[in-house]
């Protein structure tokens, strides 16, 4: 299970919220990036605590318990991180494809890299 507490803008939040449901989907690192996208219209600080079943073990700062994140010992009955959200939070993900993305693309490149 994944217990998590932030305290920050939602801009904040729903960026940690893509790790989130990449880590309880099972591909954290492993497929294309979930990304999620503030259209709450809530300015300020946040303290957002969240609990669900996750897929896999979350790596890095999640892992070691940073963040305010710790891992239970017995998922149990937990929610997904989608009924979370809705139910904890009383917020709701919705999965749209007019979400403007800034992607960066290198069409070529001058030099050789050189040994350092």
């Amino acid at each position: 299970m994944f217990r998590g507490v932030y305290r920050d803008s939602m801009a904040v939040f729903c960026r940690a919220l893509g790790a989130m449901i990449g880590t309880s989907n099972g591909t954290l690192g492993n497929g294309p990036e979930v990304r999620v996208a503030d259209r709450t219209g809530l300015t300020g600080i946040y303290e957002i605590r969240l609990e669900f079943a996750d897929g896999m073990r979350p790596r890095s700062a999640l892992a070691s318990g940073e963040a305010g994140v710790t891992l239970a010992s017995d998922p149990g009955e937990a929610p997904s991180v989608f009924t979370a959200v809705e139910k904890q939070l009383g917020l709701k993900l919705q999965k749209v494809k007019d979400v403007a993305v800034d992607v960066l693309v290198i069409d070529s490149a001058d030099k050789v890299p050189t040994e350092n």
